[in-house]
């Protein structure tokens, strides 16, 4: 995905499945044991989220929040709201990590493209790796 260097408050969508048959993992919450996010940026260390509950899929944005969205029409989708100083500018691409290590699920990198400029922050595809 594309998004433009600096964005604050961003919140996305990630697709987690079942690594044991590979169902769309429904369940999980900000405190399940085993769920562990974290980014690292170009160049940069890894760096540990502390996750934080939402009230519900729509609420505001909270750095570190995750929220099932919808267990039975969207099941395996969850909201993440990506910590603003992942988004600073000064590097051209962050990965997120999820790693779950209790509740059976695949882990997942979500690559995104940090560019400099609004109209290229438009468009872009997701790059994941399971």
């Amino acid at each position: 995905m594309v998004i433009r260097a600096g964005t604050t408050s961003f919140s996305m969508n990630v697709q987690l499945f079942d690594d044991t048959n590979g169902a769309p993992k429904t369940g999980l919450a900000y405190d399940s044991a085993g769920v562990n996010i974290s980014y690292a940026r170009a160049g940069a260390a890894r760096v540990a989220v502390t996750e934080a509950t939402l009230a519900a899929a729509d609420s505001a944005y909270s750095s570190g929040g995750f929220k099932e969205i919808d267990a039975t029409n969207m099941a395996g989708e969850y909201r993440f709201d990506v910590p603003d100083a992942a988004l600073a500018t000064g590097a051209n691409l962050v990965t997120i990590y999820f790693a779950f290590t209790d509740v059976r699920s695949k882990s997942v990198d979500i690559y995104l493209t940090m560019v400099g400029t609004d109209s290229a922050s438009t468009t872009g595809q997701a790059g994941m790796r399971d």
